[in-house]
């Protein structure tokens, strides 16, 4: 029995799943923007806690984070990577 693997009709390893949200949120969509939020709130708040060993502070992070992000330049057309995030586990 042989194996022959077809790479053409292999999908990428990562898709952009919230593209369309990234670019509704730079053109001020507030319902995107708070669809971005439910997605990616509670990771960025864990990060930011295990930063700051606060939870006030680490809410003060989230939210600053956030208000930050819809005019977040080095965004481009593409979806949040940990690195939009401001945060850093390092």
């Amino acid at each position: 029995m042989s194996f022959k693997l077809n790479l053409e009709n292999l999908e990428p390893a990562y898709i952009d799943k919230n593209l369309a949200l990234v670019n509704e949120c730079r053109r001020g969509n507030r319902k995107a923007q708070f669809e971005i939020y439910k997605l990616y709130a509670k990771a960025m708040y864990n990060v930011a806690l295990r930063i700051v060993n606060l939870e006030a502070e680490a809410e003060d992070v989230l939210q600053d984070a956030f208000l930050l992000l819809p005019s977040h330049e080095s965004m481009g057309s593409r979806a949040m990577r940990p690195s939009d995030y401001g945060l850093s586990r390092s």
